[in-house]
């Protein structure tokens, strides 16, 4: 598959300080701009600590309620480091939400989730349109 370079999405993403909510229609490469935006996240911070999961995954099964949820980012925070979680398919796991704001009202990381809706106050969003030939499309 050939990967659309989404720098200004990835830019406008990376740069908001609180919750950010990327969308689109299911196969518009949400999850690769996850992938990107994690790699260059670590590209101009090698220090950071990315916490990635993927919903996707077999591997995040033991995750897939609220508790379990902030008790496996809390294992993984670091201290003293930029810590950023990024949250393919957050809508998988039941009532994230309540780990999300448990996570922001501690100011655990910076917290990216790859969903299609997410009914907070306090968050950027990018919308994310299938692989276009020109370009990316950022909304506020």
């Amino acid at each position: 598959m050939h990967n659309i370079h989404r720098e200004a999405a990835i830019r406008d993403v990376a740069d908001t300080p609180d919750i950010k909510v990327i969308t689109g229609v299911r196969r518009s490469g949400k999850s690769k701009l996850i992938e990107a935006l994690a790699q260059t996240l670590l590209d101009n911070q090698p220090d950071a600590n990315i916490i990635h999961i993927n919903y996707n995954l077999t591997d995040f099964e033991d995750i897939m309620d609220y508790q379990s949820l902030e008790a496996y980012v809390e294992g993984h925070f670091v201290p003293g480091r930029q810590n950023y979680l990024l949250i393919d398919e957050v809508q998988m796991c039941a009532t994230f939400e309540k780990a999300i704001n448990s996570l922001q009202a501690r100011e655990r990381s910076s917290i990216s989730k790859c969903r299609t809706a997410f009914p907070t106050s306090r968050h950027s969003s990018a919308k994310c349109p299938p692989y276009l030939r020109y370009g990316t499309h950022i909304r506020r």
